[in-house]
């Protein structure tokens, strides 16, 4: 019989990056998801609520560590995604006591168009959402291809310009014309 655990950490090199611990902050991204309503998805701003509103959130260390600027709150909506995507679920499977447990790392929750933060595994089991998370990644690559192309266009203009300056450095002046004889 197969025994089961499940924890929390940072997703690899964000490790340093938070000032949270991720196993409680996974715990309570689990106990503000079961708050919600079925059909939506765990918000930036459930997370920045919880932070302002709960002086014991996991979440209120990171999220009011920097300066009180007139852009501190879109600043701290995108620490609370980025803490979203950067928990990880790690399931420690044990199928057989005489054998190592197995660890397997996931993502705790998947972006969803217009749906929010919704945890992967209702993601990975339910079509549509699926469909809806598999299109927003088609979309992530093209966006990913299209810079890459540029980044490529910027290169062979580097090169040709680094050519060019070659070319000038290498230049000797022009002679001076030579004085033509009066008749």
């Amino acid at each position: 019989m197969a025994e089961t655990a499940r924890y929390y950490i940072w997703k690899h090199g964000y490790e340093d990056e938070f000032l949270g611990d991720a196993e409680a902050c996974g715990r309570r991204r689990e106990e503000l998801e079961a708050l919600l309503e079925e059909d939506r998805g765990l918000q930036a701003q459930d997370i920045l609520t919880d932070a302002e509103s709960n002086v014991d959130s996991p979440f209120r260390a990171d999220v009011f560590k920097d300066s009180e600027s007139k852009a501190a709150k879109q600043w701290r909506l995108e620490v609370c995604r980025k803490i979203l995507r950067c928990l990880v679920v790690v399931d420690v499977v044990n199928h057989d006591a005489n054998q190592e447990p197995r660890k397997i790392e996931r993502p705790a929750v998947i972006h969803v168009p217009g749906g929010g933060y919704i945890d992967a595994m209702k993601v990975l089991t339910d079509e549509d959402l699926f469909k809806q998370a598999v299109a927003e990644i088609v979309r992530d690559i093209e966006v990913l291809q299209r810079k890459v192309a540029q980044l490529q266009t910027l290169k062979a203009v580097y090169a040709e310009l680094e050519l060019l300056k070659k070319k000038v450095r290498s230049a000797k002046p022009p002679r001076p014309p030579k004085p033509r004889p009066h008749a």
